[in-house]
Order: structure tokens, then sequence, then C-alpha cells
């Protein structure tokens, strides 16, 4: 019977999901707009792509959040938006 290691196989190896989580948590936590309590503004017609601002309630902040569930690259205001991935700009 094979145990999950729960991810511990892929400490330090680079591209692994778990060091690429790893780095997107740690730049999460530099951006006031999704970190903080924030207001989201979801954009209307984009297909297979949830795109959404976040704004800090002050309005100080703000960061477009996009989520390609298709496949195919995917273009929201400007921003690339890989298949099934995210991007946030």
């Amino acid at each position: 019977r094979h145990l999950d290691k729960g991810g511990l196989d892929q400490q330090g190896k680079q591209g692994s999901l778990f060091e690429r989580n790893k780095a997107h948590l740690t730049w999460r936590k530099t951006q006031p707009a999704l970190v903080n309590n924030a207001s989201i503004e979801l954009l209307p017609d984009t297909g297979d792509v949830i795109a959404f601002w976040r704004t800090t309630h002050q309005g100080e902040h703000r960061q477009l959040c996009a989520f390609n569930f298709s496949d195919a690259v995917a273009e929201v205001e400007g921003l690339e938006v890989k298949v099934w991935s995210a991007a946030f700009s």
C-alpha cells in the first residue's frame, strides 16, 4: 500500500508543484489586495476564465486575478493567461 508523503518528496525540487505553490504563497503574502480585507469585482464575459479585480477598501491597492480553465491561452485585460493556470497583474 502506498503512503502519501504529503508532497515531502517534492521539497527542494525546482519546478515541482510543492515548490511552485510555496513560491506563490510567499509572493501572495506581499500583495496587500490579496491579504487584506478587499472587495472583489468579477469581470463579465470571460468564458472559461474566471477573472476579477481585488481592491483594498481604501482603494490604494488593486490586483487582477485570472484563472484559465480552458484548453487555450486566454487574454484578460491585456494579461496572458496560459492553459489551466492562474495569472496576476
